[in-house]
């Protein structure tokens, strides 16, 4: 029950802070070093999963809004770029990604459930080292139809923590 009225207040929040008016400006813009990088391995004999990752927050609330994951392949040199967002955004509109306002890859919507939806592109080496150089990622997303939103998160931080996972 408590789950369900979570869920409910959180479907019912979201809109309202979209539909308000200057919503874009409310989305925070993390410090300059919130790019972090882990590995996780189940042992020390066997090759870990490493993701550099970016939490985007709400600046008023600190809520989690999209989270951000760049996840290496042991076996390619393709980077899985993935994103945990909410599920109150209107998903014909997808999701578009771009360095200092100029588009790489697109992220397709795979699936949602009753917490979050996740999308997630194969991302090139050209899209790494767009992101390497660049100043800012920009993340646009459609809270309701014909309402685009664009999120810009600062890639300081983002050579260090990716370099940390790069094979």
């Amino acid at each position: 029950m408590t789950r369900l009225l979570t869920t409910l207040r959180t479907s019912l929040l979201l809109p309202a802070i979209f539909l308000a008016g200057g919503a874009g400006a409310a989305l925070a813009q993390a410090a300059p070093s919130a790019w972090n990088s882990q590995c996780i391995s189940p042992s020390r004999k066997v090759e870990g999963i490493c993701t550099a990752s970016h939490r985007v927050s709400i600046q008023e609330t600190g809520q989690t809004l999209f989270m951000i994951e760049l996840r290496t392949r042991p076996d390619t040199e393709v980077t899985d770029f993935i994103l945990t967002g909410p599920t109150g955004f209107y998903l014909p509109d997808g999701i578009g990604l771009a360095v200092d306002g100029t588009g790489i890859s697109t992220p397709e919507v795979t699936r949602c459930d009753p917490n979050s939806c996740y999308a997630q592109v194969d991302l090139t080496a050209e899209d790494v080292a767009a992101m390497k150089k660049g100043k800012a990622l920009q993340l646009r997303f459609s809270p309701s139809r014909g309402n685009s939103q664009t999120i810009e998160i600062s890639l300081a931080g983002f050579t260090a923590a990716y370099d940390g996972i790069a094979r």
